[in-house]
């Protein structure tokens, strides 16, 4: 499975991720994203640059 499919499958769980952060205010999303990539660099270090993908993703759409 590439990168791009394992995005595309994973669209659903981005969205949720996307709502939820649309709820947040500023600092807590800073707070949220800094603790999250900080827990996936410790226990995923391999994963660390999809997830950061991701997160431009979920910010990109919010920009919107």
């Amino acid at each position: 499975m590439t990168e791009r499919d394992l995005i595309i499958e994973c669209i659903p769980q981005i969205t949720e991720m996307a709502l939820e952060v649309q709820k947040m205010t500023n600092v807590q999303y800073l707070d949220f994203k800094r603790e999250y990539l900080e827990e996936v660099s410790r226990t995923y270090p391999k994963v660390l640059g999809l997830v950061k993908k991701i997160l431009d993703i979920v910010e990109w759409c919010l920009s919107m």
